[in-house]
């Protein structure tokens, strides 16, 4: 819980709008030069010290500085190294217009009803993470949604501490602070619209929006 609290302070909710709809999701291009299994030598972490994140992550190089007229072919590529980062894993990757949006589910990142990540999780934001270290001209928003079971401000408080979770992960990671914002919506913007206490595994998600920074 310490831990929470800490993270509660550091990071800045975002305030945004409803969840992007997404264009496709396609089958992953082929292998590039260039990706997350090569930095990180495997897609899952050996086993030592601490469990969540055993060692130091590498250095990964900048994509370089990104100009207003280069951000399409910028997200394209991004978009393609993160469809390989994230290829058997599960996660879908959509791309409305120049943005693109992960698609997780709640229930398989977090230990039951906890705030805690599951083995599963750690692996895809283990792969995500040096993706986003080489892009790094974005803004990384992390949003967290709920079903509508329960109290609906117990269910923001949920989605509130999940979003800082992953976020705090991603710091771990070596994904600097400074890039991520994140916000829990609780039972706002549901994917499928029900009634009151229902509960449904498709409404409780997280969104991780990328959307490019260019200068100038």
């Amino acid at each position: 819980m310490k831990r929470l609290a800490v993270l509660g302070v550091c990071f800045a909710l975002a305030a945004c709008g409803g969840a992007p709809r997404g264009r496709d999701y396609g089958p992953p291009p082929p292998p590039s030069n260039y990706g997350p299994q090569r930095p990180y030598a495997s897609t899952t972490p050996p086993a030592a010290a601490e469990p969540s994140r055993p060692m130091t992550p590498p250095k990964v190089a900048s994509a370089g500085p990104l100009k207003t007229a280069m951000v399409g072919a910028y997200m394209d590529n991004q978009e393609a190294e993160l469809r390989r980062a994230m290829h058997g894993t599960g996660v879908l990757v959509a791309r409305p217009g120049d943005d693109i949006v992960l698609h997780l589910k709640s229930d398989e990142m977090f230990e039951g009803n906890s705030f805690d990540l599951s083995t599963r999780a750690k692996d895809i934001l283990w792969r995500l993470a040096p993706v986003l270290r080489h892009f790094d001209h974005t803004v990384v928003y992390i949003d967290a949604y709920t079903d509508t079971s329960g109290a609906a401000d117990k269910n923001m408080e949920v989605s509130r501490k999940r979003a800082f979770t992953i976020g705090g992960q991603l710091v771990k990671d070596a994904v600097p602070l400074s890039r991520l914002q994140a916000h829990g919506y609780g039972e706002d913007n549901l994917k499928v619209k029900t009634g009151d206490q229902v509960n449904e595994p498709r409404n409780r998600r997280i969104e991780i929006r990328i959307v490019a920074r260019a200068n100038g």
